[in-house]
């Protein structure tokens, strides 16, 4: 049985999750029909039972003590536990300590799983699931992207320039031998490429057409790597992810470019501690010196920092 001291740490634990998407005691009044000073009585007598603080004040509006942002991880599972309900979907437990991220699996092959492992490294309680998806996903909380999210739910964060080009295999090399330029590219050898490409490199549409050897193309970027890699053909990788198993053709450098990568979270989930810490953590890979997963490029980052 429910006793009237745990619905109202019920009550209290509800109004401590509305004000930390809200960050104003007046503005949840008005949207849960009630006053303020019923905020205040039951978060004090929370805070009272509990015997911590959990709202603090500051010049723009109210916010979570540490203590509250530990209480308010409750908060979120009553109100996950209810919206599941209501939707008819299981319920984990761990959810509030999960990551949803979407991405395509080019973008994928850039942010690199060393980030990845890192980030779980210096968060050991917060669980991440990824999904080889096109952005923005409705059931992801973050999104890594080649555009930028047009829906209004969701808000970018950060942006990145990648460094791609051309690349082959010592296998292919060895046998073919180098391009000598460009056209001798088109008319003497087979291309690799993910079915993609040609939509972010400019003039790599034109090769596919004009080429009249063979061109094997995929819908995964892993699968273009591999076949690259096994010498079938020439194709274009990122700098990074291509660097350690193939070389550079650098007598065509019609392809030596860059495309942007776009870090992006959906409004509602902002405010919840491990998007904050995701969020925080990515920041710093987009604003380095470094591209993502260790290739030149830092300088044409950008980061709203406007959050």
């Amino acid at each position: 049985m429910f006793s009237k001291k745990e619905m109202a740490a019920f009550n209290a634990l509800y109004y401590l999750y509305a004000i930390s998407i809200n960050h104003s005691k007046r503005e949840v009044a008005e949207l849960l029909g009630t006053s303020v000073d019923t905020i205040n009585k039951y978060i004090s007598d929370l805070e009272y039972e509990l015997g911590v603080t959990l709202l603090s004040s500051n010049g723009r509006g109210t916010a979570l003590t540490p203590e509250g942002i530990f209480y308010v991880k409750a908060a979120e599972r009553i109100v996950n536990t209810l919206r599941n309900i209501k939707t008819g979907e299981k319920h984990s437990p761990a959810d509030t300590q999960t990551i949803k991220i979407s991405m395509p699996d080019t973008v994928s092959c850039d942010f690199g799983e060393k980030n990845i492992k890192t980030f779980m490294e210096k968060f050991p309680g917060i669980n991440i699931v990824t999904e080889i998806e096109d952005c923005p996903d409705a059931k992801a909380d973050i999104c890594l992207s080649l555009e930028r999210p047009k829906d209004s739910g969701w808000i970018n964060i950060a942006e990145k320039n990648i460094s791609c080009g051309l690349y082959a295999s010592r296998l292919y090399l060895k046998k073919y031998g180098m391009p000598k330029d460009y056209g001798d590219l088109i008319k003497c050898h087979r291309i690799c490429s993910k079915n993609s490409n040609e939509n972010f490199i400019p003039g790599w549409g034109e090769v596919l057409r004009t080429s009249p050897l063979s061109v094997l193309q995929h819908n995964s970027v892993f699968a273009n790597y591999s076949a690259i890699k096994n010498g079938i053909g020439i194709g274009i990788c990122s700098q990074n992810y291509a660097s350690n198993d193939l070389v550079k053709i650098k007598t065509v450098t019609n392809f030596d470019t860059t495309y942007k990568i776009y870090l992006s979270a959906r409004k509602d989930v902002l405010d919840a501690p491990q998007i904050k810490a995701f969020l925080e953590f990515s920041k710093g890979f987009f604003n380095s010196g470094k591209n993502i997963a260790g290739c030149p490029g830092g300088k044409n980052a950008k980061i709203d920092n406007g959050l």
